[in-house]
C-alpha cells in the first residue's frame, strides 16, 4: 500500500464536502431525523467507493459553483482521505445500527460521529492522521525512534 498518493482538487470543492456533511449530520440530530443521517453516511460511502475526485460532493460543487467561481486547487492525499471515508461510513452504520436497536443509544453514537466529523471540517481529520502515522511509521504524538 502506497501511503501517499497525492491528487489535486478545488480547495472550495474539498470545504464544500467537509462543512456541509458536518453540518448536515448536526441538522439531522438536531431534527431527529435519522434519514438525513443515513444520507450523509450513503455520501460518505459513495465517496470511499468512488474515491476522492469523484465524490458526489466534490463533483456536485466543480460541477456547479466551481464552474461559476473558480477556486484554487489543494493538493491531498488520495488513501489518507479515502481511509477516513470508509471510517466515517463505519462509525456512522454503527449509529445507525444502535438507533435501530436502541434510539438513545443510536444518538449518543451519532453525536459522536457528528463531533468527530466537525473536527475533520475543521483541519484535523482523526482518521486521516491516523492513516499517516500508520503508513510513515511517524507520528505527532509519538516520539520517533531516531529523536526527528
Amino acid at each position: 500500500m502506497t501511503p501517499y498518493k497525492p491528487i489535486t482538487i478545488s480547495a472550495a470543492a474539498f470545504a464544500f464536502c467537509r462543512y456541509g456533511l458536518a453540518l448536515s449530520l448536526w441538522i439531522g440530530i438536531i431534527l431527529q431525523n435519522i434519514w438525513v443521517i443515513a444520507g450523509v453516511v450513503l455520501v460518505l460511502g459513495l465517496s470511499y467507493l468512488l474515491k476522492v475526485a469523484r465524490a458526489p460532493m466534490i463533483v456536485m460543487y466543480t460541477q456547479t459553483i466551481n464552474r461559476l467561481w473558480r477556486s484554487r486547487d489543494e493538493v491531498v492525499n488520495e488513501h489518507a482521505i479515502r481511509f477516513a471515508h470508509l471510517v466515517g461510513t463505519i462509525i456512522g452504520t454503527v449509529g445507525l445500527l444502535a438507533y435501530g436497536v436502541n434510539h438513545l443509544l443510536g444518538w449518543i453514537v451519532i453525536v459522536l460521529f457528528a463531533t468527530l466529523k466537525s473536527l475533520s471540517a475543521l483541519g484535523f481529520c482523526p482518521a486521516a492522521k491516523l492513516y499517516d502515522c500508520s503508513t510513515s511509521g511517524h507520528c505527532a504524538f509519538i516520539p520517533h525512534p531516531r529523536g526527528r
